[in-house]
């Protein structure tokens, strides 16, 4: 590793100083060739920024795909060549401001800023490289810039639930939803671009349509209500409501009222992420991801869990960088265990009071009065089954 206190590196904003370099041997590299007769010669693990803004593996590049530039704005992928010889590649670690920098013209993340070997990550760095080889291309990428991807397609008998952060409205973070089955937490679908509240919150009907009326799950945070608006404006049955007052979405208050939006008074549109549950959310990640029984398809997400870091005693992202689907799978697993899965236990309870009822039905009395008898013939019925 080498030191840096003299030399600076163009970025979007200007010159920044970064804190030196990493030097590694790889005996496999890819070069990439692109539309103005450029290349670049990198790692597999090194991390490209598209011109939606997205992180983007080297190994994950595809033809066609649009990287930021300095001078022509964007650097179109022609071809992906496997280079088998000896080389060293020289990382920048800590660039200032943002962590991104130009090399080649091509505009790349620091790819050094790995903090899963330093002890620091939410999430041990042994489960953060399982899931890393879990992750899988999607089937299909949706929207302009193809920020929609899609690893499985609405499945008969299953059910789904989307959850969803607004960005901010600064422009510095991005609109994230995922679309889960709530049985096996597989996740099948995701965004993250950056789009307006009204275009998002369209955006978020159509895939929950699409995905059978899948639950909607809204962080309400700041901006957030905008698009909340807009979905209770056009009567979307299945916007989630949380209970006023219940800073744990507290199971034994979910029973009692049933489970479900019964005074609306009571009620607040969407889910409030609280100093108080932020931790106990938190958590529940940590220890499914542990488990290793959540299952996360997406590099973008699994991106954003390396640098999700303990800082000053908490989990958060690291300076520069964002959490919104982190916080979004937060979300998931904590509404999935307490008011979804209450929900079904009330189903449950429903089915078993409809049984109970079945069982008990009044019998009335047998009588052999003769009005309820019928001749036929040699015949004689007895019409008391009718009742």
């Amino acid at each position: 590793m080498i030191n840096n206190s003299l030399y600076e590196i163009l970025t979007p904003t200007g010159f920044q100083d970064f804190d030196g370099l990493k030097i590694t041997e790889k005996n496999k590299s890819l070069k990439i060739y692109f539309h103005d007769y450029s290349s670049v010669q990198c790692s597999f693990e090194h991390r490209f920024i598209d011109i939606n803004g997205n992180e983007i593996y080297a190994n994950q590049l595809d033809v066609g795909m649009k990287l930021i530039s300095s001078a022509d704005n964007f650097k179109m992928v022609c071809y992906v060549e496997l280079v088998i010889e000896n080389n060293k590649f020289y990382d920048l670690f800590n660039v200032s401001n943002g962590h991104v920098y130009f090399t080649n013209d091509v505009l790349s993340h620091n790819c050094d800023c790995n903090f899963t070997t330093s002890g620091h990550t939410f999430i041990e760095a042994d489960d953060l490289a399982y899931y890393r080889s879990k992750t899988k291309d999607p089937i299909e990428r949706r929207g302009i810039g193809g920020d929609l991807w899609i690893w499985d397609y609405p499945k008969d008998g299953c059910t789904y639930a989307v959850t969803a952060d607004v960005a901010r409205g600064d422009g510095e973070d991005y609109s994230t939803y995922s679309v889960r089955d709530i049985e096996t937490m597989d996740q099948v679908a995701e965004y993250k671009g950056k789009v307006d509240t009204t275009t998002f919150a369209n955006m978020l009907m159509s895939i929950c349509h699409e995905y059978g009326q899948a639950y909607l799950i809204i962080d309400n945070k700041n901006i957030g209500w905008s698009t909340i608006q807009v979905i209770i404006d056009k009567n979307y049955p299945n916007l989630f409501y949380s209970y006023k007052n219940d800073p744990y979405l507290d199971r034994n208050i979910h029973l009692i009222r049933q489970y479900d939006m019964k005074t609306m008074e009571e009620m607040v549109p969407g889910f409030t992420i609280t100093h108080i549950l932020r931790p106990v959310m938190t958590e529940k990640l940590r220890i499914y991801m542990q488990e290793r029984s959540f299952i996360v398809n997406s590099t973008r997400a699994i991106n954003e869990l390396e640098v999700f870091l303990w800082i000053n005693g908490k989990p958060q992202a690291q300076k520069g960088y964002n959490d919104d689907l982190v916080m979004e799978s937060c979300m998931f697993l904590y509404v999935r265990d307490t008011v979804l899965r209450l929900k079904g236990m009330g189903m449950e309870i429903t089915r078993n009071a409809i049984g109970a009822i079945h069982r008990s039905v009044y019998k009335p009395k047998q009588t052999s009065h003769p009005s309820w008898e019928q001749t036929y013939g040699n015949h004689k019925e007895r019409l008391n089954w009718l009742l």
